[in-house]
């Protein structure tokens, strides 16, 4: 197989992947990737938040109260 050249012999063989096993094939095509950004911390505590908020609403426990 290309790419995938064996190493050893009889019984006891391997083999080493290159590095173009990684590559993309031509003709495929990424999707997606002019909107992926990074997220800030502040975004990342917001998600967080909402999520908290979104499972609370799901549960039915919205209106309980927890302090710290």
């Amino acid at each position: 197989m290309q790419g995938v050249p064996r190493v050893g012999e009889g019984d006891d063989l391997s083999c080493v992947l290159d590095e173009s096993c990684f590559e993309m094939p031509q003709g495929y095509v990424k999707q997606g990737s002019d909107l992926r950004r990074q997220f800030t911390m502040e975004d990342e505590d917001e998600l967080l938040q909402f999520a908290i908020q979104q499972s609370l609403i799901d549960s039915g426990t919205e209106g309980d109260e927890v302090s710290f």
